[in-house]
């Protein structure tokens, strides 16, 4: 048996392909297994999802995230090392796909870029439920590899946008890169990007988040990133970026604005989503986006209407990641490079 190892170049290559109804429909297919019950003599589960193990290092913390989705090709592990603040490195993260017939590593697979496509695939269909029809504006906090992607797919699921502004604190080098991006895939789009770190730029933000029909935002603030007098009726808010108590990338008050809190896990955001802790919401104030789906992973028509609290006027989806979209992500991307004749493979005996 043979193991085969995904560069980052590899991974690239098969992400391009991909559609963004692709992406979603494969993350329709999580969140709608997230919802399944399944008999206790059933074994082994096909939804496994024990809780992350971490190691301190000098550095980083390191997390292995074991899990299990038997209908998206089987188990995983990714491994992510979240760099301390005295770190100079990056956020490394590697996927390790299993042989669950021989209990070997089937594949190592770069999988830096994989957790923002999965991300960006998993708001986007929520986007797609609770969001604007024809939206013709988008802003996007935060220059890393999370907007980028959000940006990507989201100009590519909807054709009606014609500008999108690119908030970061600073005017940095990973900015650029975004906008550089942005632009060689959509040179027809009006881009900018705005430092909010400038104080004048106050009032240019103000008017991007009040024009914008859509808001992604995935960053480590531990404030809010914008006001909620700021954002205009029938805006659709992802937030992509707190992950513990202490950050959050919105208001309360924004939070109590929405017809509909849509979160990718009830357990997770109400254990690690600092805004939706802040603004005291419980079980019952959110529903699982897989609620929305139907077995396959489509959107349920109709459904969403019964969900919604007639007094919001504002639609928010928060995400902080399952394992699972991280098994699926990578088994597809293991099969599209065998296809596509991609990776390197390893004698393994």
């Amino acid at each position: 048996m043979s193991l085969l190892v995904l560069s980052a170049k590899d991974v690239d290559a098969v992400v391009q392909k991909l559609t963004p109804q692709e992406l979603m429909l494969l993350m329709g297919k999580v969140f709608a297994a997230l919802q399944q019950d399944v008999p206790e003599e059933v074994s082994p589960k096909p939804v496994q999802l024990p809780h992350r193990i971490a190691l301190h290092l000098p550095s980083h913390t390191t997390l292995f995230m074991p899990s299990r989705l038997a209908s998206a090709g089987g188990s995983a592990m990714k491994v992510v090392s979240v760099p301390l603040e005295h770190s100079q490195h990056g956020l490394p993260a590697t996927t390790m796909v299993m042989d669950e017939e021989s209990g070997r590593v089937r594949a190592v697979v770069n999988a830096r870029s994989l957790t923002a496509v999965r991300t960006a695939a998993g708001s986007g269909l929520a986007v797609s439920i609770i969001g604007p029809r024809n939206p013709e504006t988008l802003v996007l906090f935060g220059a890393g590899l999370q907007m980028l992607y959000h940006g990507l797919l989201l100009l590519r699921m909807y054709p009606s946008i014609r500008s999108c502004t690119v908030v970061n604190r600073t005017g940095n080098a990973r900015l650029e890169s975004v906008m550089k991006a942005l632009s060689r895939a959509f040179p027809k789009i009006l881009l900018r990007s705005l430092s909010s770190s400038d104080k004048e730029n106050e009032s240019a933000i103000q008017d991007a988040v009040s024009a914008a029909h859509i808001i992604c935002s995935a960053t480590s603030a531990t404030r809010p990133l914008y006001d909620s007098d700021w954002v205009s009726p029938g805006t659709c808010i992802v937030l992509a970026g707190s992950y513990k108590p202490s950050m959050h990338e919105v208001s309360s008050r924004l939070v109590k604005r929405a017809s509909i809190v849509v979160v990718d896990s009830r357990s997770a955001c109400l254990r690690e989503a600092g805004e939706l802790i802040a603004a005291n919401l419980t079980w019952e104030d959110l529903v699982e986006l897989g609620d929305l789906l139907d077995v396959d992973g489509r959107p349920l028509p109709g459904l969403i209407d019964t969900k919604t609290n007639s007094s919001g006027d504002v639609t928010i989806f928060k995400s902080v990641g399952i394992g699972l979209q991280d098994v699926a992500i990578a088994n597809l991307v293991v099969e599209q490079a065998l296809s596509m004749g991609l990776g390197t493979e390893i004698d393994y005996d």
